[in-house]
């Protein structure tokens, strides 16, 4: 998967977060994507070269006066939709 269909993905996942709301909700939605890469050299050549992706959100709904907060981490296509679950 590509950097560019990652930030995609997440988009459509916060898009579909807040199209969830119901009315009178106040919902807030927060991305976050970072890559890291680590490379580990001995005698001057590389011995391993590593380098991992992770993305995540955030949901934070507040309704009638009570305060909801929710987090998930992404791996692979997101299935944003099945990532939505009503509470009581």
């Amino acid at each position: 998967m590509s950097v560019d269909d990652m930030a995609d993905d997440l988009l459509r996942l916060a898009d579909s977060l807040v199209a969830a709301a119901s009315p009178g909700e106040q919902v807030e939605v927060v991305l976050s994507r970072a890559t890291s890469t680590t490379v580990k050299v001995y005698g001057q050549e590389v011995e391993s070269l590593t380098s991992a992706d992770s993305s995540g959100a955030g949901i934070r709904v507040v309704r009638d006066g009570r305060l909801g907060f929710a987090a998930l981490r992404v791996t692979g296509s997101l299935g944003a939709g099945r990532h939505v679950d009503r509470g009581p």
